[in-house]
């Protein structure tokens, strides 16, 4: 249905979703899906919230225009899990507040995948991320947008454990010291394509790869430019470990 309004508001200490997607092979073999339509909006509020969630086979959330918030310490806008999908089409917007919250979540060995186009992730608050994708099923892909996160220790885009990240036109602010704008670790790849890159703080990193035993950590940059505002900053910072190797290629950028 279109234009739908959805609220949550849970106790300080409890959890709650928003909107959860949970089908097995047990249980729902087919799948679940929910269509927002055009224009819903989904509001969450409490500790380890989460504003959407899909997760199990053929789970998925899709919808255009939507605005998703959540609010609360360790909360998440977008959470999508093992075997789920969630799309959220064209001009979508999703807003996370509080301390560890994270916009985007993308968790799963096994076939997890995010879309969306013209997306807008806003933060606000300490250790915040825009993105985190993790594990080598885990699977994110936005064309158009950007990540805008305001508080110390914000990370636009992490991606872990043989992840794959592909960002196209989309720009990436980060307000605050100890601010990283992509970081990517353990094997993981992240291609930022015709984005730019803002950071305004100290003690900060535009692009960072790191790799431990046995690893290969890509980040691939291309038509972009990383601007740094403040002291004791790094444009793009490698390091390895135990023998493993992060990598950054840099192709038509500055």
């Amino acid at each position: 249905a279109d234009h739908l309004t959805l609220t949550v508001t849970s106790p300080l200490e409890a959890r709650a979703i928003g909107v959860s997607i949970l089908s097995t092979a047990a249980f729902a073999k087919t799948g679940s899906t929910i269509d927002f339509g055009l224009g819903s909006i989904v509001t969450a509020k409490g500790y380890a919230i989460k504003g959407l969630s899909a997760g199990g086979t053929n789970s998925k959330i899709i919808g255009d225009s939507l605005q998703v918030s959540a609010e609360g310490e360790r909360s998440t806008g977008v959470q999508v899990d093992d075997y789920g999908t969630i799309d959220l089409g064209v001009g979508s917007q999703v807003a996370v507040k509080g301390n560890l919250a994270t916009g985007i979540n993308v968790y799963s060995t096994n076939n997890a995948l995010f879309k969306g186009k013209e997306l807008t992730v806003y933060g606000d608050g300490p250790n915040l991320s825009g993105f985190v994708v993790n594990y080598q099923g885990a699977n994110a892909q936005v064309d158009g947008g950007s990540i805008e996160l305001t508080g110390t220790n914000g990370q636009g885009v992490r991606g872990y454990r043989e992840s794959l990240t592909r960002l196209e036109n989309v720009d990436i602010t980060i307000t605050g010291n100890s601010g990283k704008g992509i970081v990517a670790e353990t094997d993981a790849t992240i291609n930022f394509i015709g984005g730019d890159m803002n950071i305004i703080g100290s003690d900060s990193y535009g692009v960072k790869a790191s790799g431990a035993i046995s690893t290969k950590t890509a980040t691939n940059i291309e038509n972009s430019i990383i601007t740094m505002d403040g002291l004791y900053n790094y444009g793009a910072f490698m390091e390895s470990y135990g023998g493993g190797a992060g990598a950054i290629s840099l192709k038509n950028s500055e």
